[in-house]
């Protein structure tokens, strides 16, 4: 019976993907792009400097509330509202009000850490 119990704890905590153990591991490196296409986005909410930013959904979904560090004048906390074919995997590209600003921004290496993580939609 102990074994079986084991067998199924395995079987279920190899369910848990990269994104559910996110949450739990504090920081983690991201790649950093910065973008200016004042809109709407992928949520239905309107952009915000300084608030509005992009990411692979299957790793951090809409509505996710992150916190981002070693971004300059542009760390602080953004929620997740938008995504796109370009941002993969552990990506995070950052609402800023001009593409002058954006290209300033170029590509960094940041941290990011979850403040708050929305629910997969399926």
């Amino acid at each position: 019976m102990r074994l079986l119990q084991l067998l199924a704890f395995a079987a279920v905590s190899v369910v848990f993907s990269e994104q559910q153990i996110f949450a739990n591991e504090g920081w983690r490196k991201f790649t950093a792009t910065a973008y200016a296409e004042d809109g709407t986005t992928a949520s239905g909410k309107q952009t915000v400097n300084g608030r509005t930013a992009a990411a692979d959904p299957s790793v951090l979904p809409l509505g996710t509330r992150v916190e981002v560090r070693g971004a300059g004048p542009y760390s602080g906390e953004y929620t997740i509202h938008d995504s796109g074919p370009k941002v993969n995997g552990r990506e995070i590209d950052l609402f800023v009000p001009t593409r002058a600003e954006a290209k300033r921004f170029g590509k960094k290496t940041v941290q990011v850490r979850v403040v708050h993580r929305a629910p997969h939609k399926k």
